[in-house]
């Protein structure tokens, strides 16, 4: 028994004695250095602050960083990217048959969204870029087939776009693919606007980042 309980005061007293591994970021405590080093590299393991140079905003994942920093210095990135529907876009009338033939040859992914940000229109490039049918995303909210960590960050954004009546900003995300992978969406929203002037809708071109 005496044996037993010496043995039990060894292990203990070198638990005891274990150098610990807690990370100066989140003070998460880990097993090895191996493990801290892992942990701290790995992308969005822990809350790191990723600071604008600019404008001195704060983000805990690099990625919204680098989607802030196309709004923060009015990088002109997606100029191309609705070169060729600049004209098409402007309008709010998406019944028109066809209206609706051109936009099916347009390699980026068209999307109409209501006031409630449910899919309204959407292009046959939903197919290659998602996955999914135009008919499978009819109905339903766009922020359903966005990563959780990406809804917050563009949530915020697409709010200050309401609030200032913007007519149009870009956005970048991930995307939940039907498949089940995930895949980094560069949009170019532009606004639909009532006869009052408030923001009812939107227009979207979407292309793989």
């Amino acid at each position: 028994m005496l044996i037993i309980i010496s043995i039990i005061s060894i292990i203990s007293m070198s638990n005891n004695n274990k150098e610990k591994f807690i990370c100066n970021i989140c003070n998460k405590e880990l097993r090895t250095q191996a493990a801290l080093i892992y942990h701290q590299n790995k992308k969005n393991s822990c809350k790191n602050v990723y600071s604008c140079k600019l404008c001195d905003k704060q983000f805990n994942v690099k990625f919204h960083l680098k989607a802030h920093m196309l709004e923060c210095t009015k990088i002109d990135i997606t100029s191309n990217l609705t070169e060729n529907i600049d004209k098409l876009i402007l309008k709010d009338d998406l019944d028109d048959i066809d209206y609706k033939k051109v936009l099916q040859y347009i390699p980026d992914m068209i999307v109409k969204y209501d006031h409630e940000g449910k899919f309204e229109y959407v292009s046959n490039a939903s197919l290659e870029l998602i996955g999914y049918n135009p008919e499978e995303l009819i109905g339903k909210n766009g922020y359903e087939f966005i990563l959780d960590e990406d809804i917050e960050y563009n949530t915020e954004l697409h709010n200050s776009m309401l609030k200032k009546k913007k007519t149009s900003a870009t956005f970048i995300f991930r995307r939940i693919c039907k498949d089940g992978s995930i895949k980094k969406i560069i949009a170019q929203a532009n606004s639909i606007f009532d006869n009052s002037g408030n923001i009812i809708g939107g227009i979207t071109c979407e292309r793989a980042l």
